[in-house]
C-alpha cells in the first residue's frame, strides 16, 4: 500500500508547505521544479485553470529530460533539447468531444526513445466548457494520484514508468486554455490544526469554494500588491526584518539589459537618487555572471562574483529565486540550487524597498517574514 493511501486529500495538503507558485503564466507554460528538479513522495502540483467554450484539448506533461525551452548555461541561447532523448514521465491529455460518439475522455501516457508508450484511457471526464477547475497531481512512491476539484478518492492513477527524481519540469498547454495559477508544494511539516477531519474535501454544490480553500492551507507568505511590471518598485518597511523573498519569472529573449535586484533604502520615493543600496544583485546572463555589491553613502564597493555550482540562468527559461535576508548575511537560492552568500556591508535594517529591472518577466513575488 502506498504511503499516503490512508490519508484524505486535505490531510495530505495539511502536511505540505507551499514552496513556489506561478500566477497567470503565458501558455505554453514550461516551469522548472522549484526544489532543484526533483519530485519525491508527497510532492503536490496544483494547476488552477478555466476551459473556454471552444476547448479542444489541453495537456499537462511532467518532463524527465530537457524540453524545447531548455538553453545552454554557456551562452543562454543554444538549445539543450534533443528530441531523441525526450522523456515525458507523465502525459495527461484531456480531449473534449473527440470520441467516435462525440463524448470526451482522458489519455495518460509516457514518452521515450522517440515514441509514445502504451496509453491509458478513462471516460471519467469532470471538465466542462466555460468552467474553472483545479487539478492536483500527487506524487507517491509508485504512482501519481490525480484529483480534479478535490474529492476523497483520486479521479485517475498512473503508475511510474521513470524515476520521479528525474522529473524536472512541468509543461502546460492548450488552445484558449486560461491558467490562473500553478502551485508547487512539498512534504515536510507536521499536521496542522488549521483544518479538522470534518473539513475533508469532497464533492458538493460548493466545490469551487472548497477547492479554493485548500490554497490557503499552511500558506504563510504574503504576496505583493504592486503590479508585476518592469521596472518594479515596492516600498515595504517590513523588509527591515529578516525575511525570505521569492521571485518567479522568465529571462527574456533578447537579453539586452542586466537583470538587477536591489534591496535599497528609498523612503518610498522611487525618483530619489539612492545613496544606500545594501544589497545589489546584477544577473548578467550574457556573461554567465552574477555580480553582488553595495552602494554606501553614494559609493560602490568591491564587486563579488564567486558562485557555487554552474550558472543557473538561460535566456528564455523560467526561474525561481529565493533571497534569504538575515542579520549577518544574505543567501541566494536559484531553482533550488544554493548559489552564494553575501555578507552585509551596511545595516540591513535600513532596507525598505525591493527594486527589479532588466530583461525579465515577473510572474510572482512573495515574502515570508520571521
Amino acid at each position: 500500500m502506498a504511503l499516503l493511501d490512508n490519508l484524505k486529500l486535505v490531510e495530505i495538503i495539511d502536511r505540505t508547505r507551499l514552496i513556489s507558485d506561478v500566477p497567470q503564466p503565458t501558455l505554453p507554460a514550461c516551469c522548472p521544479m522549484p526544489n532543484g528538479g526533483h519530485l519525491r513522495p508527497g510532492s503536490l502540483i496544483t494547476v488552477y485553470a478555466t476551459c473556454p467554450s471552444n476547448q479542444g484539448r489541453f495537456r499537462i506533461d511532467l518532463y524527465a529530460s530537457n524540453c524545447q525551452h531548455c538553453r545552454s548555461n554557456d551562452d543562454g541561447k543554444t538549445s539543450l533539447y534533443d528530441p531523441n532523448k525526450r522523456i515525458v514521465a507523465l502525459h495527461f491529455n484531456a480531449r473534449f468531444g473527440e470520441a467516435l460518439d462525440g463524448s470526451s475522455y482522458i489519455v495518460m501516457n509516457s514518452f521515450h526513445q522517440g515514441k509514445w508508450d502504451q496509453d491509458e484511457r478513462s471516460t471519467v471526464f469532470p471538465f466542462q466548457p466555460e468552467q474553472s477547475f483545479c487539478i492536483m497531481i500527487l506524487t507517491e512512491e509508485d504512482r501519481f494520484r490525480i484529483y480534479v476539484d478535490g474529492g476523497e478518492q483520486p479521479h485517475y492513477q498512473f503508475k511510474h514508468r521513470f524515476p520521479i527524481s528525474d522529473i524536472g519540469r512541468i509543461h502546460v498547454e492548450g488552445p484558449n486554455l486560461t491558467v490562473e495559477l500553478i502551485e508547487f508544494r512539498e512534504p515536510g511539516i507536521e499536521p496542522s490544526q488549521s483544518l479538522s477531519s470534518s473539513d475533508a474535501i469532497k464533492p458538493s454544490d460548493d466545490d469551487n469554494n472548497i477547492v479554493r480553500k485548500t490554497r490557503d492551507v499552511m500558506v504563510t507568505t504574503t504576496t505583493t500588491n504592486v503590479a508585476l511590471s518592469i521596472p518594479f518598485f515596492e516600498h515595504n518597511t517590513n523588509l527591515e526584518k529578516p525575511c525570505d523573498i521569492y521571485i518567479n519569472g522568465m529571462i527574456m529573449d533578447p537579453f539586452n539589459k542586466y537583470f538587477v535586484i536591489n534591496l535599497a533604502h528609498t523612503g518610498g520615493d522611487c525618483e530619489m537618487k539612492k545613496q544606500n543600496i545594501p544589497i545589489h544583485i546584477s544577473i548578467r546572463v550574457d556573461q554567465s555572471k552574477i555580480v553582488r555589491n553595495s552602494l554606501i553613502n553614494g559609493e560602490w564597493g568591491q564587486e563579488e562574483t564567486n558562485m557555487e555550482g554552474s550558472f543557473p540562468f538561460t535566456i528564455g527559461s523560467m526561474f525561481e529565486i529565493c533571497i534569504k535576508n538575515r542579520l549577518e548575511s544574505v543567501s541566494i537560492i536559484i531553482n533550488g540550487q544554493s548559489c552564494f552568500e553575501y555578507n552585509h556591508r551596511h545595516d540591513p535594517k535600513t532596507i525598505d524597498t525591493l527594486e527589479i529591472n532588466g530583461s525579465v518577466r515577473l510572474d510572482s513575488i512573495s515574502y515570508r517574514f520571521d
